[in-house]
């Protein structure tokens, strides 16, 4: 997991100091599901993701399932405390 999370905050840093304007990352449906508390009748949108804690009570262990969500969500920190002044 950390060489994602790590990978992915480098490509952003150098992207900020060469003046990049714009970023785009992708995922993989392993950062939002499992998501059992999500309404089945709503369709899974940027505020779903995986429900970790349902994941570690119910011992669903997916490597690639929490790589996907630390990532995307270390990546979100990193934009809302650097790049948002």
């Amino acid at each position: 997991m950390d060489p994602a999370i790590k990978g992915t905050l480098n490509v952003l840093t150098a992207a900020k100091e060469v003046g990049v304007k714009r970023v785009v990352v992708t995922s993989s449906i392993s950062s939002i599901i499992p998501s059992p508390n999500w309404p089945s009748d709503v369709v899974k949108r940027e505020d779903c993701w995986t429900d970790v804690e349902y994941c570690k009570k119910k011992e669903v262990v997916h490597h690639l399932c929490f790589t996907c969500y630390f990532c995307v969500k270390e990546m979100e920190d990193f934009v809302h405390k650097v790049l948002v002044v």
